[in-house]
């Protein structure tokens, strides 16, 4: 009996100096891994950004319905907060929303139809985003241009509007 104790704690005094570099380098891989909020790819050179301005493919059909979405970013991807309009025959109100940052783009969840949406905003290119959502009938992907003062899509909808 005491020679098996004598062989495992010779094992282990052979296995010690490999046992905590093992422990700590799933440790470092996963730290290694992670970017600081310093890392930002939006912030880098050839990263993405949105501009601010007010997003819309709003439309009105020969009937008088009006439908699409608005989008309104007033700091552009630095945005806290989005107001989002949704027009199905006519527009509603415009919702609050608070924005989350990713890699690719911009997110929030809104509440339409008693369920939760999770919508997903990505620059395509310079004065246009593509918003990605199941609004209850699969997912959705709207381009939606940047409109200026001008109106050069077209003017946003305002209360008078309506």
């Amino acid at each position: 009996m005491m020679r098996r104790i004598g062989q495992r704690a010779a094992r282990v005094a052979v296995l010690r100096p490999l046992l905590l570099p093992a422990m700590l380098l799933p440790a470092t891989l996963l730290i290694a891994a992670c970017s600081s909020a310093g890392d930002d790819p939006a912030g880098r050179s050839g990263g993405w950004s949105i501009d601010a301005g007010i997003y819309s493919n709003v439309a009105t059909s020969e009937d008088g319905a009006t439908h699409g979405f608005e989008l309104t970013l007033l700091e552009g991807d630095q945005s806290r907060t989005a107001m989002l309009r949704m027009c199905e025959a006519s527009c509603g109100e415009p919702r609050e929303v608070t924005l989350m940052r990713g890699l690719n783009g911009v997110s929030f969840s809104v509440s339409e139809k008693g369920r939760t949406a999770d919508v997903m905003v990505t620059p395509v290119r310079k004065g246009a985003v593509t918003m990605n959502a199941d609004w209850g009938a699969g997912l959705e992907a709207v381009e939606l241009p940047l409109r200026d003062a001008d109106g050069g899509v077209g003017d946003p909808l305002t209360a008078s509007d309506e």
